[in-house]
């Protein structure tokens, strides 16, 4: 994975970038994948009527999908801080997205291997007659 720490009207300091970096880097290394590439953008306004100056933007470029966070605070430290954890949200929204597109691909290929139905009557069979699997009561009104 590559991160790389650049600034906007800021010069970027050791302490910010390696703090910067550590964040980013942890809150992508859970997720393991390949490969990797995040650009992290710190910039600070200087105009004074702005509330919250810090600005830091994480774009992350993976494999066909992008995932981008902007995030606005009073310190750049908490503009990381809650960057990282958008981050985290949406890379686990995409992995799940990722994992579970994956698995119904496999299950339709296994599907399609066996070449077996779904035998509906065998299994209402299997139901014992006195079983109620489900009760399902609607009122109408004229």
């Amino acid at each position: 994975m590559e991160i790389q720490v650049t600034g906007r009207n800021l010069n970027v300091s050791d302490p910010l970038r390696s703090y910067a970096e550590e964040k980013i880097g942890n809150a992508v290394k859970v997720f393991d994948i390949d490969p990797l590439v995040a650009d992290v953008v710190l910039q600070v306004e200087k105009n004074p009527a702005i509330a919250r100056r810090a600005t830091c933007q994480i774009t992350l470029s993976t494999k066909g999908h992008i995932i981008r966070v902007e995030e606005h605070e009073d310190d750049m430290y908490a503009a990381i801080d809650v960057a990282a954890a958008k981050v985290v949200r949406q890379m686990r929204k995409y992995k799940t997205k990722v994992v579970d597109r994956k698995t119904r691909a496999e299950g339709e290929t296994i599907r399609e291997t066996e070449g077996t139905e779904l035998d509906l009557d065998a299994l209402m069979e299997d139901l014992a007659e006195d079983e109620v699997v489900r009760v399902k009561e609607l009122e109408f009104e004229p």
